[in-house]
C-alpha cells in the first residue's frame, strides 16, 4: 500500500480530530455544486492550515493534504462536513488542524462497528500498537472499526516520523439510520460499547483516555433519538455530547412505525411537525418548495419561501444532506465540540449553532411533540433516565465474537424488529390532562438482558476534561 502525503509543518502543534460514522459522515453533497456557488469560495479550493487525511477506496492508498472538497468521498466529486469543521476550528483557534476520516454509507454499530465481532478483532494483548500489527481489509465493510483504528495508526505514525507535533482533541460520530430496527436500549448500549472502544483503542494511546465526543444523527427515529441519550448516560455523560439541526418535531406514532417521512403519508408511517420558524431562519429546499407534500401535520401559512437553502441531493430521491446542508453540519459539529469543551475559546459574538436542536418533551407523559411544541419524546421512563451510570458497570466482559448477535451475544439475540410490538413497548398509558386533552405516554419496553459495558471512565477528578488551550 502506498500513500499520497502533504504533510503539514512541524512548527506548531497541529489539533487533529477523528471523523467517523456512516452515509452524512461520508458525505453525498456535490463538490461542482459547490464551486459554483460564490458565497462559499472560502471551501473551493485548499484551505491553509486544514489537513485532511482519510484513506482512498480508489487506489488503496493513505492520503494526508491541505483540506479540498472532494477528497474524503473517495474521489466521486462529492463531500461530507469535513470541509467546514475544520475551517472552522482554524478561523476560530488559528490553529492548524487535520481531520482525520474514515466512514462508510450505510453501517451499524451492531455488527459493522462493533469492536467484539470476529470481523473487527484482533490479538490486542499481542498487539503492539504499530499499524503494521492490524490487518484489516478496508474494501470489508464488516471490518470499518478495525479499518478505522489501523487508519488512525498509520497517521499518528507518520506524523510522528516527521517530528510534527499534535494533539488529539476528540471525535465526530454521525451515525444512526443503519440501525433503526433495535431498540433503543439494544443501540444505546451499541454506541456506548463502541464509543468505549474508541476511546481505549484510539483515545487512551494518544493521551486522551476520555476522549471528548460529539454525536450527530438518529434524529428521524425515537428509538434512534432515545438510544443516543442513553448511550450518553451508559458513559456517565462524561465528555460526551450531541451537536445536530432538527427541524421537525417527530409524531409519537413513530414509536410503533418506525421513522418519520417528511412529506410522506399516514400510510408510510408518520408525518413530522415541521418548524416552519426554523425553515424560515435557514432556508428551504428549492425542490421540497416545488412539491409542498401536504399533510396534516404541515401547514405553510407561516411559511416564507423567499430564503433557499439545499438541504438535500435530491428531493424526494435522495434526502442525503446537499450541499448547504453538508457546509453547516460540519460548522454545527465543531460548535458543539467548543461550547462542551472548549467555550473559553470562543469570542462572545460567536454564532451560537446549538439553538437548532430540539429540547426533550418536558415531562415524561406530560407533553408530545406537535406544531408548536418542537420537542422530542424520550422512550426511557423517569426512571431509567435518572438511573446512574454506575448500575451499569457490573461485571461486563468481552463476549466471545463466536456467540455475538445469539441469545449468548450482546442484547439477547440482538435482532429485534420493532413491528414485534408485544416485545418492544410497555402499553401506552391513558391519561387525562388539561381541558379533557387526550395524552399517550409512550415509552419503549427495557429489555431484560442487561450484559453491562465495561466501565467507561472512573468518576474521579481524572474525568474532568482539562482541554488544551490552543491559545497558550
Amino acid at each position: 500500500m502506498t500513500s499520497t502525503l502533504r504533510l503539514p509543518p512541524t512548527t506548531e502543534t497541529l489539533h487533529v480530530f477523528l471523523l467517523a460514522g456512516q452515509s452524512e459522515s461520508v458525505g453525498k453533497a456535490s463538490t461542482d455544486k459547490l464551486i459554483a456557488d460564490n458565497r462559499y469560495a472560502t471551501y473551493h479550493d485548499e484551505q491553509s492550515s486544514v489537513w485532511f487525511a482519510g484513506h482512498s477506496r480508489i487506489t488503496n492508498d493513505l492520503v494526508i493534504v491541505p483540506m479540498k472538497p472532494g477528497l474524503g468521498t473517495g474521489e466521486r466529486g462529492t463531500f461530507g462536513p469535513e470541509v467546514s469543521m475544520g475551517y472552522h476550528f482554524h478561523r476560530v483557534t488559528n490553529e492548524p488542524v487535520m481531520i482525520i476520516k474514515l466512514a462508510w454509507g450505510g453501517t451499524n454499530v451492531y455488527e459493522d462497528w462493533n469492536p467484539y465481532t470476529k470481523s473487527n478483532q484482533w490479538d490486542r494483548d499481542a498487539d503492539d500498537g504499530t499499524a503494521a500489527f492490524l490487518k484489516p481489509d478496508y474494501k470489508a465493510k464488516e471490518q470499518i472499526y478495525i479499518s478505522f483504528v489501523h487508519h488512525s495508526r498509520l497517521v499518528f505514525e507518520k506524523l510522528r516520523a516527521a517530528n510534527i507535533p499534535f494533539v488529539l482533541d476528540g471525535l465526530f460520530w454521525a451515525q444512526g439510520d443503519a440501525d433503526e430496527g433495535y431498540t433503543w436500549s439494544e443501540f444505546g448500549q451499541n454506541t456506548a460499547i463502541l464509543w468505549t472502544a474508541f476511546r481505549n483503542d484510539i483515545g487512551r494511546v494518544n493521551g486522551q483516555p476520555h476522549l471528548p465526543i460529539v454525536d450527530n444523527g438518529g434524529t428521524g427515529d425515537v428509538h434512534l433519538r432515545t438510544g443516543k441519550d442513553y448511550a450518553r448516560q451508559l458513559m456517565c455523560d462524561v465528555n460526551v455530547t450531541k451537536s445536530d439541526i432538527e427541524y421537525t418535531a417527530l409524531d409519537v406514532k413513530s414509536a410503533v412505525r418506525g421513522e418519520c417521512i417528511l412529506g410522506g403519508t399516514d400510510e408510510q408511517g408518520c408525518v413530522p411537525f415541521l418548524n416552519i420558524p426554523r425553515l424560515n431562519e435557514i432556508g428551504w429546499d428549492p425542490a421540497f418548495t416545488k412539491a409542498q407534500p401536504r399533510s396534516d401535520t404541515i401547514d405553510y401559512s407561516q411559511a416564507d419561501f423567499t430564503k433557499v437553502f439545499h438541504w438535500y441531493v435530491d428531493y424526494p430521491i435522495d434526502m442525503h444532506g446537499g450541499y448547504d446542508k453538508k457546509i453547516l453540519d460540519g460548522q454545527v459539529l465543531m460548535d458543539g465540540y467548543f461550547r462542551s469543551f472548549a467555550p473559553d475559546l470562543l469570542e462572545p459574538d460567536e454564532p451560537n449553532y446549538q439553538g437548532w436542536q430540539n429540547e426533550k418533551c418536558a415531562v415524561v407523559g406530560l407533553g408530545f411533540p406537535s406544531v408548536d411544541n418542537q420537542c422530542y419524546v424520550d422512550l426511557r421512563s423517569e426512571e431509567e433516565q435518572n438511573t446512574s451510570c454506575d448500575a451499569y458497570w457490573k461485571d461486563w466482559e468481552i463476549p466471545d465474537p463466536d456467540q455475538w448477535g445469539t441469545s449468548g451475544g450482546n442484547n439477547g439475540g440482538g435482532n429485534k424488529k420493532k413491528d414485534k410490538l408485544a416485545e418492544l413497548l410497555i402499553p401506552l398509558a391513558i391519561g387525562v390532562v388539561v381541558l379533557g386533552v387526550v395524552i399517550f405516554i409512550a415509552r419503549k419496553k427495557c429489555l431484560g438482558n442487561k450484559k453491562e459495558l465495561i466501565k467507561p471512565d472512573e468518576t474521579d477528578d481524572s474525568t474532568k476534561l482539562e482541554h488544551v488551550d490552543a491559545k497558550a
